[in-house]
């Protein structure tokens, strides 16, 4: 991880080397965005209403300075039947320091690949998240925006979990991947 440089004012005639342009362009644009925290580790959900949780990180004090933005993006799967139709709806947690910051549920008769779309903004003392989804057909809530009051700052644990209304054989969710960026 290489410290933001200020942008360097370019000279007519001045010669461009490779120092200069590693350290104002590639170095500068490594730390706008920059990969933060990955897994992929499939996680599998079914036939239970036990809160599971599918990924859980600990942030590093001072990677999210304020008004960085972590990025998180996750690809799962539902299979067996979907939710089966009266089993039960699927519900969706965004977690920073163990408390809920965005909840979303999912409907019945969910099937197929999809992917979850989380971001968190640290305004300060207040850490500010929207999550959403796509790739699945389904008529609920598919999107969800919270603000809790927690220093992001800090060394916050992050966790996305997931967990069925009701305990049904043809409940079954897989959880794929996920990766997180920093934005700052």
């Amino acid at each position: 991880d290489m410290p933001w440089t200020t942008p360097r004012t370019w000279v007519v005639g001045e010669q461009l080397t490779a120092a200069l342009m590693n350290t104002h362009v590639r170095d500068n644009e490594n730390e706008v965005v920059r990969r933060y925290n990955q897994g992929d580790s499939a996680v599998s959900i079914s036939n239970t209403s036990t809160e599971t949780t599918l990924f859980t990180f600990t942030m590093t004090s001072g990677d999210l300075p304020t008004n960085g933005i972590l990025s998180i993006g996750a690809a799962f799967s539902f299979g067996g039947g979907g939710q089966g139709g009266t089993s039960g709806a699927f519900t969706w947690r965004l977690k920073v320091g163990g408390a809920n910051i965005c909840v979303f549920q999912t409907e019945h008769n969910v099937s197929g690949d999809g992917e979850i779309q989380a971001q968190l903004y640290n305004s300060g003392a207040t850490a500010k998240g929207f999550m959403g989804w796509s790739g699945v057909n389904d008529a609920a809530t598919t999107k969800d925006y919270g603000s809790i009051t927690a220093d992001l700052a800090s060394t916050p644990a992050i966790a996305l979990t997931g967990q069925y209304s009701v305990a049904a054989p043809a409940n079954a969710m897989t959880f794929q991947f996920y990766h997180a960026e920093l934005r700052r």
